[in-house]
C-alpha cells in the first residue's frame, strides 16, 4: 500500500530560493525536493530508487539536484517507486501564511544577513555547550 506524502503551500523553510528564481525555477526545487524527501523516508540510495523507476542514477541525481525538471509521469514514477503517492488538494488561502510569506519577502537582504547571523551564532554557542558537556 503506497503512503500518502504530505504537500505544502510554501516550500519547506530549509529550501530557500533565490530572487532569481522564476516560477518555473521554484517549480524544478518543489519537484527536487519533493522526490528526494520520498527516497529519504524510504531509505533508499539514489541508484536503488533509479533501479526500481527504472532510470539511470544520474538522471535521479539531475533532479534531486534542481538541474532537470522531470515530466509529471516521470515525477510520479520516482516518488511511487519510493513506495509513495502524489496527492493534490484545493484549499482556500490562509491569510496568516500569506501574510507571513508577504513579511518575509519584505525583508532587506541585510535584515535576511542578520537573521541568518544570529542563527549561526545560536548554533554555534549550542555546540560549543555539547562539547562542553558531552
Amino acid at each position: 500500500m503506497l503512503q500518502p506524502v504530505q504537500g505544502w503551500r510554501f516550500l519547506p523553510p530549509d529550501v530557500k530560493l533565490s530572487p532569481a528564481h522564476t516560477l518555473q525555477g521554484a517549480d524544478v526545487v518543489a519537484i527536487s525536493y519533493l522526490v528526494r524527501e520520498a527516497r529519504k523516508r524510504a531509505g533508499l540510495t539514489q541508484a536503488e530508487l533509479a533501479r526500481r523507476a527504472g532510470v539511470a542514477r544520474s538522471t535521479v541525481g539531475r533532479i534531486e539536484a534542481g538541474t532537470q525538471m522531470p515530466s509529471t509521469d516521470l515525477a510520479e514514477r520516482l516518488v511511487r517507486a519510493a513506495g509513495f503517492e502524489i496527492r493534490a488538494s484545493l484549499g482556500e488561502p490562509d491569510p496568516e501564511t500569506d501574510s507571513l510569506f508577504e513579511r518575509t519577502l519584505r525583508r532587506t537582504p541585510a535584515e535576511r544577513l542578520a537573521d541568518v547571523t544570529r542563527a549561526v551564532r545560536f548554533a554555534q554557542r549550542g555546540r560549543r555547550e555539547l562539547a562542553k558537556n558531552g
